[in-house]
């Protein structure tokens, strides 16, 4: 029963070590509401759990539906972001899995 537990223990840690050497890094900033709805889901109300991207990454829409590298920065709404800190730092570091 031990030897099962030590492996248990062991596979989780690595587990754990995988999955942080693959999350990319930045930072997350906020904006303020009024947040624009969707044009990539055809202007549907979807929350307001959003994170917006920069004009050069919109391209006009054709940023819909590809992976996108953020550069780092994550632009995340006001409510978004409130979850992750306190809205009064206004940006914080953070780690994320890309999908």
């Amino acid at each position: 029963m031990r030897i099962q537990m030590k492996t248990l223990m062991m596979a989780c840690l690595v587990l754990c070590l995988i999955s942080t050497a693959y999350a990319a890094q930045g930072n997350a900033v906020y904006y303020d509401p009024p947040y624009t709805k969707s044009a990539c889901y055809q202007n549907q109300d979807h929350g307001t759990m959003v994170t917006g991207v920069s004009d050069d990454l919109w391209d006009g829409g054709r940023a819909c539906g590809r992976r996108q590298p953020c550069n780092g920065v994550l632009n995340l709404s006001k409510d978004a972001f409130a979850v992750i800190a306190d809205t009064v730092a206004g940006k914080v570091q953070v780690e994320y899995n890309p999908v």
